[in-house]
C-alpha cells in the first residue's frame, strides 16, 4: 500500500499555482487553498491520498531538471 503524500511541491516557492495536480487527482485529493497573500497552493487531504504521485508527475515544476540540456 501506497502512503499519502504531504505535499505535491518539493518547495512552496517553486509552485506556480497552475492546479493541473488538483485537475490530474482521480480521488478529489488535492484543493487550491490560497495562502495568506492569496495565492493559490495544492493542500493534500490525507484521508483521500493514496500516494500514486501523479500530481507529482504531472506538475511542471516539481523535477525540474528533467526540462534542462
Amino acid at each position: 500500500m501506497m502512503l499519502p503524500l504531504q505535499n505535491v511541491y518539493k518547495n512552496k516557492s517553486d509552485c506556480c499555482g497552475c492546479s493541473v495536480c488538483s485537475f490530474m487527482c482521480k480521488l478529489g485529493a488535492i484543493k487550491m487553498i490560497a495562502d495568506f497573500e492569496g495565492f493559490l497552493y495544492p493542500e493534500i487531504d490525507q484521508k483521500k491520498c493514496i500516494g500514486c504521485c501523479r500530481c507529482q508527475k504531472v506538475c511542471p515544476t516539481y523535477d525540474i531538471s528533467k526540462y534542462r540540456d
